[in-house]
């Protein structure tokens, strides 16, 4: 009977040390019940090993959105079975957490849920899961990964930046490879099952070892052919798979009617293609960042060639177009639109100076980005500048011709050794972004002609020491995420207006503002005696008048001369100084 006692107490107690224990642990987690599960919302805990547990008073468990955001202090994870949801960025920037096995349970890793876990090696993702959402393993450590034949969906960027990832094995039962999965991963081989019906933009792009994409035979919408990706039929150029074998050459099938949107994209140490008669499209970004590769020759089928098809090709020096093409042009290498009226690609790697043909009328979008070149001519026949037109290039010096009415966002965006930029009478609107980043800029000139100047056209322009403006106080265009404040955001300088103008008040888009006035320059070969006479050069914007008037006693004052400034600077001289003992000179308008 004692003894029975004794053994009752004992199993009491245990129950009342694994009621505490649960209570800790319940204490460590914060939350809500929805539609019937108990949704984890933050976490309060110490970190080191966290187990979540499937079920909390009889509820299901889902891991909440950002429950455990940038916990770093947490680096090892338990997910109990039964918990059956990881919300969206739930584990994101746990930089320190190294493993985590996902129960069968769970039936969606929601959106960049382990984003940036960068010591994030081992992962289990158990049959069950259903889906993978967009970014959800984004830059983490993954060595290796089996995707399970339960998960219908990988999600775009779902593994996007995880580079040590050698190896990944995409079961059967996989329906659909989001754009950029496994963007800049290691692995030197992927094969694409029977179940797969869509593949994204760019799946495996920038994966430095892959060399071969293989396809099961059984699959209805895919192919591959020597490690190349095609659709089922072999018309469309889905994705190479870049650099594995180093520097290389390729030569597209013949049949092949389109060049996939990305298709080329980033391989690096591509220094030949061959495009076959027959090719009627190249798409978007089709040879993006193809930094090696001199030349390319674009046959007389090619109908449509798509947005950034050829930028940052940084050693492109011709671009050759078949004679017979019924769209497209070239002259002296580069890529103009049939007629000749819009300029549509510059090769990257030409250097020196180019002037634009008199004949275009549009600068068509990225139409110079990267390239090479250090001046550009631009002629009056010009109308458009488009969006990114010289962006990222090593352009030194510019004028902006008055008929060009629009200045195109980002068009001239970190181009760090412009020093020099004239924009003429007769441009209306500065667009967002337009000269961000010019590290080389200290001066411009904005003419009356100018209304509008939107959010960030001259941001960190860290040498912009002075902004002359000519007409009334342009209107300055804002985003819903952008204010006024940032047209001129992070620049050192001064805006200097004329008299006599409207709409100005202490700041305009982030800087401050002053009166522009007349100066007599005292710092040049100009101020002194000259053949018996003194004098000095005057600046001030062109078109203006400036009296010099003349006192010997800084009180009674009278004009001496009358200046027009034209072009450049005037310069004022007084033949009759030697008559006084001393004379002082001021300058004003009229």
């Amino acid at each position: 009977m004692i003894i029975s006692e004794m053994k009752t107490t004992k199993r009491f107690l245990l129950v009342l040390v694994l009621l505490t224990i649960s209570a800790v642990g319940r204490a460590q987690f914060t939350g809500t019940t929805n539609n019937g599960a108990f949704v984890i919302t933050g976490y309060t805990g110490p970190g080191g090993l966290v187990t979540i547990p499937g079920t909390t008073n009889g509820l299901p468990v889902i891991i909440g959105d950002y429950a455990f955001y940038g916990r770093r202090t947490l680096t090892n994870l338990t997910i109990m079975n039964g918990v059956t949801g990881i919300g969206s960025n739930a584990f994101n920037g746990c930089a320190n957490l190294t493993g985590v096995t996902i129960p069968g349970s769970v039936t969606n890793i929601g959106n960049y849920a382990f984003n940036f876990c960068q010591s994030l090696t081992n992962v289990v993702i158990s049959n069950g899961v259903f889906n993978i959402a967009e970014g959800a393993f984004r830059v983490t450590s993954i060595r290796s990964i089996i995707i399970p034949g339960s998960v219908t969906n990988i999600g775009p960027n779902a593994f996007d930046g995880c580079y040590y990832m050698t190896n990944v094995t995409i079961s059967n039962g996989v329906e659909s490879i989001g754009s950029e999965a496994f963007f800049d991963c290691r692995m030197p081989s992927v094969f694409i099952p029977s179940s797969v019906l869509s593949v994204g933009v760019g799946a495996f792009e920038d994966n430095e070892n892959l060399t071969n994409i293989t396809v099961d035979v059984q699959n209805s919408n895919y192919a591959s052919a020597g490690g190349v990706l095609f659709d089922k039929s072999l018309t469309t150029l889905v994705e190479h798979p870049g650099n594995g074998n180093g520097s290389f050459s390729y030569a597209i099938p013949c049949g092949v009617t389109r060049i996939g949107d990305s298709a080329f994209e980033l391989c690096t140490l591509l220094n030949n293609v061959t495009i076959p008669d027959g090719v009627t499209s190249i798409g978007d970004n089709a040879f993006y960042i193809c930094t090696h590769l001199p030349s390319i020759a674009i046959p007389g089928s090619v109908t449509n060639i798509g947005d950034s098809a050829l930028s940052y090709c940084y050693a492109m020096t011709n671009i050759v177009v078949d004679p017979i093409n019924s769209n497209y042009a070239s002259a002296g290498g580069v890529l103009f639109d049939k007629t000749f009226r819009t300029l549509i690609r510059y090769p990257a790697g030409n250097t020196g100076s180019y002037s634009i043909p008199n004949s275009v009328v549009t600068i068509g979008d990225e139409a110079f980005q990267s390239a090479n070149l250090t001046t550009v001519m631009i002629p009056d026949t010009v109308t458009s500048i488009g969006a990114w037109a010289f962006g990222y290039s090593s352009l030194a010096d510019v004028t902006i011709p008055g008929n060009v009415r629009n200045i195109g966002s980002d068009a001239f965006l970190n181009c760090q050794y412009l020093t020099n930029v004239t924009i003429l009478n007769g441009v209306t609107n500065i667009d967002s972004w337009a000269f961000y980043a010019c590290y080389g800029l200290t001066t411009v000139t904005i003419p009356a002609s100018v209304q509008t100047i939107a959010v960030f056209a001259f941001g960190g322009c860290t040498s912009l020491t002075n902004v002359y403006c000519l007409g009334n106080a342009p209107t300055l265009v804002t985003t819903p995420f952008s204010d006024s404040s940032t047209v001129f955001s992070g620049d050192p300088g001064t805006i200097y207006y004329l008299p006599g103008t409207t709409g100005w008040t202490n700041t305009l888009g982030g800087m401050p503002t002053a009166v522009w006035k007349p100066r007599a320059q005292t710092d040049d070969a100009s101020f002194g005696i000259t053949t018996n006479k003194f004098g000095f050069n005057i600046t001030w914007a062109s078109g203006q008048t400036v009296v010099v008037e003349a006192s010997t006693n800084l009180v009674n004052w009278q004009p001496v001369q009358t200046n027009m400034l034209t072009s450049g600077p005037v310069y004022f001289s007084d033949p009759a100084w030697t008559n006084y003992p001393g004379r002082f000179y001021r300058l004003r308008s009229p």
